[in-house]
């Protein structure tokens, strides 16, 4: 059987006990019994906040439907304890201020073409749904998207040293010196053996 694509609907409160937890179970509500146990190990989960209108994160799950009552979110009704689990992996995970907006995003998506074109949030009513394996692809690939945008922002770590202390602008002073030193005690010739064994003492190394 191949996998299913599902949109999971939350709010940003319970998305974020699901990542306190770090993505190891999600729970859906009794209403939507019929649908989570459908839910299968391979599906992939992408996860919409009703209240702020954002998607936020995929995931994979990797085990079949279980009941379980512990209680983990919160519902307006007390007795609701999101008792259909399953085991989930997470893959794109944003930070809470890059979400990506659904008002942007929401009518661009081939599952909301069932409803009018003003109307596509009513296509996100409800906990659960199977959505489009093209509509689950391009969110990701947004989500995706907006990481490596994040991560080239953020560039290369500064190499360390073997003591692991970052390298200081003195640090960097000090070698440029002593080598000039080294040079002028030579007249300027350099032991190509020994040279590569004083840089492979002094060389950095990525934590």
């Amino acid at each position: 059987m191949g996998k299913t694509y599902w949109m999971l609907v939350t709010t940003g409160e319970n998305f974020e006990i699901t990542r306190s937890r770090g993505f190891d179970v999600q729970g859906v509500d009794s209403s939507q019994r019929r649908k989570a146990l459908r839910l299968n190990t391979d599906d992939r989960i992408v996860f919409y906040l009703s209240d702020r209108r954002m998607f936020s994160a995929t995931a994979t799950v990797t085990s079949s439907h279980f009941e379980e009552h512990g209680r983990i979110w919160r519902h307006s009704k007390e007795s609701e304890d999101f008792p259909h689990r399953v085991r989930i992996r997470a893959d794109a995970v944003l930070p809470a201020d890059r979400y990506l907006d659904a008002y942007q995003i929401g009518p661009r998506l081939e599952y909301v073409r069932k409803w009018p074109p003003e109307e596509w949030e009513l296509a996100f009513i409800g906990g659960l749904h199977i959505i489009p394996q093209k509509d689950f692809a391009f969110l990701e690939d947004e989500m995706r998207r907006v990481l490596s945008s994040q991560d080239a922002v953020r560039g290369p770590r500064r190499r360390r040293n073997r003591r692991g202390r970052r390298r200081s602008h003195m640090d960097t002073v000090r070698g440029e010196a002593e080598t000039s030193v080294a040079e002028a005690d030579t007249g300027g010739e350099t032991d190509a053996t020994g040279g590569e064994a004083e840089n492979g003492g002094g060389e950095a190394n990525n934590n």
